[in-house]
Protein backbone atom coordinates (compact mmCIF):
# COMPACT_ATOMS: atom_id res chain seq x y z
CA UNK A 1 0.00 0.00 0.00
CA UNK A 2 1.29 3.43 -0.90
CA UNK A 3 2.17 5.82 1.89
CA UNK A 4 0.68 8.68 -0.09
CA UNK A 5 -2.75 9.64 1.06
CA UNK A 6 -5.45 8.72 -1.50
CA UNK A 7 -6.26 12.42 -1.90
CA UNK A 8 -2.69 13.06 -3.10
CA UNK A 9 -2.29 10.08 -5.45
CA UNK A 10 -4.58 11.36 -8.21
CA UNK A 11 -3.19 14.94 -8.32
CA UNK A 12 0.38 13.58 -8.41
CA UNK A 13 -0.47 11.17 -11.23
CA UNK A 14 -2.26 13.97 -13.10
CA UNK A 15 0.79 16.23 -12.70
CA UNK A 16 3.11 13.55 -14.09
CA UNK A 17 0.76 12.91 -17.03
CA UNK A 18 0.53 16.65 -17.74
CA UNK A 19 4.32 17.10 -17.69
CA UNK A 20 4.84 14.13 -19.99
CA UNK A 21 2.17 15.37 -22.42
CA UNK A 22 3.65 18.88 -22.46
CA UNK A 23 7.16 17.53 -23.06
CA UNK A 24 6.03 15.33 -25.92
CA UNK A 25 4.03 18.23 -27.39
CA UNK A 26 7.04 20.55 -27.35
CA UNK A 27 9.50 18.08 -28.82
CA UNK A 28 10.18 18.88 -32.48
CA UNK A 29 8.94 16.26 -34.90
CA UNK A 30 9.99 15.61 -38.46
CA UNK A 31 6.52 16.59 -39.63
CA UNK A 32 6.52 20.05 -38.10
CA UNK A 33 10.25 20.69 -37.89
CA UNK A 34 10.44 22.81 -41.03
CA UNK A 35 9.16 26.37 -40.96
CA UNK A 36 9.43 27.00 -44.69
CA UNK A 37 10.27 30.56 -45.68
CA UNK A 38 11.18 32.63 -42.62
CA UNK A 39 12.28 35.90 -44.25
CA UNK A 40 12.32 37.13 -47.85
CA UNK A 41 13.76 40.28 -49.42
CA UNK A 42 11.65 41.75 -50.93
CA UNK A 43 9.09 40.34 -48.50
CA UNK A 44 5.77 38.78 -49.51
CA UNK A 45 3.31 41.61 -50.18
CA UNK A 46 6.00 44.30 -49.93
CA UNK A 47 6.05 47.41 -52.10
CA UNK A 48 9.73 47.48 -53.12
CA UNK A 49 11.53 50.24 -54.96
CA UNK A 50 15.00 51.47 -55.81
CA UNK A 51 17.57 49.19 -57.39
CA UNK A 52 16.52 45.58 -56.88
CA UNK A 53 18.96 43.08 -58.42
CA UNK A 54 18.99 40.33 -55.78
CA UNK A 55 16.17 38.48 -54.06
CA UNK A 56 16.86 36.65 -50.79
CA UNK A 57 14.93 33.76 -49.30
CA UNK A 58 15.86 32.61 -45.79
CA UNK A 59 14.58 29.24 -44.56
CA UNK A 60 16.03 29.25 -41.04
CA UNK A 61 17.81 25.92 -41.45
CA UNK A 62 20.07 24.16 -43.94
CA UNK A 63 18.44 23.09 -47.18
CA UNK A 64 19.68 20.44 -49.60
CA UNK A 65 18.15 21.59 -52.87
CA UNK A 66 16.29 24.68 -53.98
CA UNK A 67 14.49 25.73 -57.13
CA UNK A 68 13.35 29.33 -57.52
CA UNK A 69 11.48 30.99 -60.34
CA UNK A 70 10.87 34.74 -60.57
CA UNK A 71 8.27 36.10 -63.02
CA UNK A 72 7.97 39.77 -63.86
CA UNK A 73 4.59 41.54 -64.38
CA UNK A 74 4.61 40.35 -68.04
CA UNK A 75 5.01 36.71 -66.81
CA UNK A 76 8.54 36.54 -68.20
CA UNK A 77 10.93 34.30 -66.25
CA UNK A 78 13.75 36.60 -65.05
CA UNK A 79 15.42 34.09 -62.73
CA UNK A 80 19.19 34.38 -62.83
CA UNK A 81 21.94 32.69 -60.83
CA UNK A 82 20.80 30.99 -57.61
CA UNK A 83 23.36 30.68 -54.78
CA UNK A 84 23.41 29.72 -51.09
CA UNK A 85 25.96 32.03 -49.43
CA UNK A 86 25.00 30.79 -45.93
CA UNK A 87 23.10 27.81 -44.53
CA UNK A 88 19.41 28.32 -45.24
CA UNK A 89 19.91 31.58 -47.17
CA UNK A 90 19.25 31.57 -50.91
CA UNK A 91 20.08 34.50 -53.18
CA UNK A 92 18.60 34.89 -56.65
CA UNK A 93 20.20 37.33 -59.07
CA UNK A 94 17.70 39.06 -61.37
CA UNK A 95 18.11 41.78 -63.96
CA UNK A 96 17.71 45.23 -62.43
CA UNK A 97 13.95 45.57 -61.91
CA UNK A 98 12.48 48.25 -64.16
CA UNK A 99 8.94 47.08 -64.94
CA UNK A 100 6.54 48.32 -62.28
CA UNK A 101 3.92 45.85 -61.11
CA UNK A 102 3.51 42.51 -59.35
CA UNK A 103 6.38 39.99 -59.37
CA UNK A 104 5.76 36.32 -58.55
CA UNK A 105 8.35 34.22 -56.73
CA UNK A 106 7.80 30.46 -56.61
CA UNK A 107 10.17 28.09 -54.85
CA UNK A 108 10.56 24.55 -53.65
CA UNK A 109 13.18 23.29 -51.22
CA UNK A 110 14.21 19.93 -49.82
CA UNK A 111 15.80 19.24 -46.46
CA UNK A 112 18.27 16.60 -45.26
CA UNK A 113 15.41 14.44 -43.94
CA UNK A 114 13.95 14.41 -47.48
CA UNK A 115 11.02 16.63 -46.49
CA UNK A 116 10.03 19.15 -49.16
CA UNK A 117 8.32 22.52 -49.03
CA UNK A 118 7.00 24.62 -51.87
CA UNK A 119 5.14 27.88 -52.09
CA UNK A 120 4.55 31.05 -54.08
CA UNK A 121 4.50 34.68 -52.99
CA UNK A 122 4.25 38.09 -54.63
CA UNK A 123 5.75 41.50 -54.13
CA UNK A 124 5.15 44.73 -56.00
CA UNK A 125 7.86 46.84 -57.61
CA UNK A 126 7.44 50.60 -57.89
CA UNK A 127 10.55 52.65 -58.71
CA UNK A 128 9.49 55.23 -56.11
CA UNK A 129 9.07 52.61 -53.36
CA UNK A 130 11.45 51.91 -50.50
CA UNK A 131 14.71 50.09 -51.29
CA UNK A 132 14.62 46.67 -49.56
CA UNK A 133 17.56 46.00 -47.24
CA UNK A 134 19.39 42.75 -47.90
CA UNK A 135 20.03 40.33 -45.06
CA UNK A 136 23.54 40.18 -43.62
CA UNK A 137 24.94 37.00 -42.06
CA UNK A 138 24.33 36.91 -38.32
CA UNK A 139 21.58 39.53 -38.43
CA UNK A 140 18.66 37.19 -39.00
CA UNK A 141 16.91 34.53 -36.95
CA UNK A 142 18.39 31.04 -37.17
CA UNK A 143 15.47 28.70 -36.61
CA UNK A 144 13.37 28.33 -33.46
CA UNK A 145 13.72 31.04 -30.85
CA UNK A 146 16.21 30.43 -28.07
CA UNK A 147 13.43 31.02 -25.51
CA UNK A 148 11.40 28.16 -27.03
CA UNK A 149 14.44 25.86 -26.97
CA UNK A 150 15.27 26.83 -23.37
CA UNK A 151 11.67 26.27 -22.24
CA UNK A 152 11.64 22.86 -23.92
CA UNK A 153 14.83 21.76 -22.19
CA UNK A 154 13.66 23.08 -18.81
CA UNK A 155 10.42 21.13 -19.19
CA UNK A 156 12.28 17.99 -20.26
CA UNK A 157 14.65 18.36 -17.30
CA UNK A 158 11.79 18.90 -14.86
CA UNK A 159 9.98 15.82 -16.20
CA UNK A 160 13.09 13.66 -15.88
CA UNK A 161 13.78 14.97 -12.36
CA UNK A 162 10.19 14.27 -11.31
CA UNK A 163 10.34 10.76 -12.79
CA UNK A 164 13.58 10.04 -10.91
CA UNK A 165 12.11 11.42 -7.69
CA UNK A 166 9.02 9.26 -8.07
CA UNK A 167 11.12 6.17 -8.85
CA UNK A 168 13.28 6.84 -5.78
CA UNK A 169 10.19 7.33 -3.60
CA UNK A 170 8.62 4.12 -4.95
CA UNK A 171 11.81 2.23 -4.12
CA UNK A 172 11.82 3.70 -0.59
CA UNK A 173 8.24 2.51 -0.07
CA UNK A 174 9.16 -0.99 -1.29
CA UNK A 175 12.16 -1.16 1.06
CA UNK A 176 10.01 0.05 3.94
CA UNK A 177 7.46 -2.69 3.24
CA UNK A 178 10.18 -5.35 3.16
CA UNK A 179 11.53 -4.12 6.49
CA UNK A 180 8.08 -4.13 8.10
CA UNK A 181 7.42 -7.67 6.80
CA UNK A 182 10.76 -8.82 8.22
CA UNK A 183 9.81 -7.37 11.64
CA UNK A 184 6.36 -9.01 11.55
CA UNK A 185 7.70 -12.44 10.52
CA UNK A 186 11.21 -12.80 11.96
CA UNK A 187 13.07 -15.87 10.81
CA UNK A 188 10.64 -16.68 7.98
Amino acid sequence: MSRLKPALRFPLAALVALLVAMTVGLMPSSVSAHDGLVIAVPAPGELAGGEVEVLQLYFGEPIVTVNVRVLDPDSTDITGEITQPYEGLVEVVVPLLEIEGVYVVSYDVSYADEATFEAVYQFTYDAGGRQPELLVAGEFETGRSSLFVAATWVLVGATVALALLLAWRFRQVQLSRLESEDHEHPGG
